[in-house]
């Protein structure tokens, strides 16, 4: 969860215990930014990058090549590769 505009503290509608709260309460990370002051803008996106790669890589088994032209799920099915091309 990203807060922005970190930049207009009088303007704040939440502080950051309140955001920390609720980013705790769905389970995720939190992190303010303030694109105008160039404050942890880089941050926010590599600890969304890596957050959503680790996720997918949990979520999606991988596939292991094998000479027979079948591909292999870590599960242990199989399927059979795509001819590359059109149709």
């Amino acid at each position: 969860m990203v807060g922005n505009k970190t930049d207009l503290e009088s303007r704040r509608q939440i502080t950051f215990e309140e955001g920390q709260e609720m980013a705790n309460h769905y389970g995720v990370r939190f992190l303010e930014t303030s694109a105008k002051e160039c404050k942890n803008v880089d941050q926010a996106f590599q600890l969304m990058t890596r957050e959503i790669k680790s996720t997918v890589a949990v979520a999606v088994p991988r596939k292991v090549n094998d000479p027979s032209g079948t591909a292999k799920l870590t599960s242990g099915k199989q399927l059979k590769e795509k001819k590359k091309g059109c149709c």
